[in-house]
């Protein structure tokens, strides 16, 4: 069940709005406090991500974010429809992959048939009370 969508443009100044509504989702969903920063850090990296694609192909692409709870967890994907040459997504993931695996270490990014890329985040769900 979809907790929140979004759709914003690819560009920088959307990813404070991003993280806001990933992290009171999250929040929300019974992500520990603790893992906050974790949700808004790595979701900011992954919208960071689109963006640096959508520069470097020179789009104005959108990004679509989904939020929800699956199976005891919180998971967010940030897809974006960008294609970009090989070299140059290769470079952005070499820089965001690390991070983004740090903060979420459930996680993965797909290349999508029609182009573009999914990151895919998932947190366990501690507490079911909220």
């Amino acid at each position: 069940m979809a907790t929140a969508t979004l759709q914003v443009p690819a560009a920088a100044e959307q990813a404070r709005t991003v993280r806001l509504v990933a992290s009171t989702a999250a929040h929300r969903a019974g992500i520990d406090d603790e893992l906050l920063d974790d949700v808004r850090l790595a979701v900011s990296e992954a919208v960071s991500l689109s963006v640096r694609r959508a520069n470097s192909a020179q789009s104005t692409g959108m990004i679509s974010i989904a939020m929800f709870d699956e199976d005891d967890s919180f998971v967010v994907e940030v897809s974006d429809d960008l294609t970009l040459a090989a070299r140059s997504a290769g470079e952005d993931l070499e820089l965001s992959l690390p991070l983004i695996r740090a903060l979420a270490p459930d996680s993965d990014i797909t290349e999508n048939p029609a182009g573009g890329q999914t990151v895919s985040l998932s947190w366990p769900i501690t507490d079911s009370t909220i």
